[in-house]
């Protein structure tokens, strides 16, 4: 395969027909995503999930939640991918950093949601104490095969199923579902915005709590969220940001 070859495979493998894709020539300046296909000449990085179109790389602009970058530092070349392959995490691809450190690649086949994405993460991170788990982010950039950069290996998409076997076999099940601040049952009409979020995580300041949960409120009822639900989070919500207050029971029964 030539490198164009990577690439193509690269980009069909990470990105449907039809995303907007943040393509970098160079990682210290800010681009614009464009279609897939608009793919400039000599792009080195990519930000490893697609965002919404003509928006800049950041965590508020993914429009899918499907690909993993995971990378290790503080190991040889070879150590990394000995690692990797002995742990038998299901992988996509990996691409060679051209510094220390191997970006390898683990696409899903559909987009999880951002609430089970970044479940997945906290549990992948536990499977692989190695890896460097602040790499675990959807707008995470990543090298590009190029012709110094071959791709090391070329497998297919991952399904959901078999990353969730995967981290059964390394012993780190599916979290109870409750609807606490951290974990969070998919929705199924729509997703929870940054506001409905850092409300849920308690991390906004008490005077803008009140409007916060207003609008979470909503958020939640438009997204699909059952009423006995919503109660559960404000009350768990409350009992977070309020600590001396007698506490209620929040969890699903």
């Amino acid at each position: 395969m030539t490198y164009k070859d990577d690439l193509n495979f690269y980009t069909e493998m990470l990105f449907d027909h039809g995303e907007w894709v943040n393509w970098v020539v160079d990682q210290y300046s800010e681009t614009l995503a464009y279609p897939r296909s608009d793919r400039p000449e000599g792009a080195k990085w990519v930000c490893v999930n697609p965002l919404v179109e003509f928006s800049t790389r950041a965590q508020s602009h993914i429009s899918a939640y499907r690909n993993f970058v995971l990378e290790i530092d503080d190991m040889t070349y070879e150590e990394q991918l000995a690692y990797m392959e002995g742990m038998g995490i299901p992988l996509t691809t990996a691409v060679f950093s051209g510094n220390k450190s191997i970006h390898f690649v683990l696409a899903l086949t559909e987009d999880v949601g951002e609430v089970e994405y970044r479940s997945l993460c906290r549990r992948i991170a536990a499977a692989l104490p190695k890896l460097d788990s602040s790499c675990l982010e959807p707008a995470r950039l990543t090298r590009c095969p190029s012709y110094s950069q071959p791709l090391l290996f070329s497998r297919d998409v991952v399904e959901p199923l078999e990353l969730e076997q995967w981290l059964k076999a390394q012993g780190v099940g599916k979290p109870k579902e409750t609807l606490t601040s951290n974990e969070y049952k998919p929705v199924r009409n729509g997703r929870l915005t940054n506001k409905t979020m850092k409300f849920i995580q308690g991390s906004l300041a008490t005077e803008d709590m009140h409007e916060a949960s207003l609008h979470a409120v909503k958020n939640m009822m438009d997204v699909g969220f059952k009423e006995e639900d919503i109660m559960n989070v404000l009350i768990d919500v409350r009992q977070r940001t309020r600590p001396g207050e007698p506490k209620a029971e929040s969890r699903i029964k």
